[in-house]
């Protein structure tokens, strides 16, 4: 999760290792300091800390978050719907969403499971979603049974 969210760097990058021991063995005066990565928005870390973001189980309508940087009306939509247990899918679905809306279009994104059978026709609609073994992730179960069941044109 650290590594997902942050960047390391040495605090003083000619630091030498030298040995601490006590009970365990770790490097002595060894500090870094840690960014937030570019991509990540610190309210949606401090909500997925704490556990305000969905992280499997059953996902509802709640779960969707629109980006956009106007209030215009004339945004063109687009969707974009992810799937993701460990969050890095949803980090990524976010900053898409994040950057098309200064190209002109309102994004919204939301869990792959709302949009069993209702994936939107006539806009843009990007899909990203980890695997694990080859088994979706919780929050893309429903759509990926959905898909395998599909027959001709929806």
């Amino acid at each position: 999760m650290l590594l997902q969210n942050f960047n390391f760097r040495f605090d003083d990058p000619s630091y030498q290792l030298k040995i601490k021991q006590t009970l365990t063995i770790k490097p002595k005066d060894f500090f870094m300091d840690a960014t937030l990565r570019d991509h990540v928005d610190p309210v949606y870390l401090e909500k997925s800390l704490y556990g305000d973001s969905p992280k499997g189980g059953k996902v509802t309508g709640k779960d969707k978050i629109e980006f956009s940087l106007s209030t215009d009306k004339t945004m063109k939509p687009m969707t974009v719907l992810y799937g993701s247990n460990s969050g890095t899918c949803e980090a990524l679905a976010q900053s898409l969403a994040r950057v098309v809306s200064g190209k002109g279009f309102r994004a919204q994104v939301e869990p792959l499971d709302l949009a069993v059978g209702k994936v939107p026709k006539g806009q843009p609609v990007i899909l990203t979603s980890s695997s694990y073994e080859g088994q979706p992730p919780d929050n893309a179960a429903h759509f990926f049974q959905w898909l395998q069941h599909l027959e001709g044109e929806s």
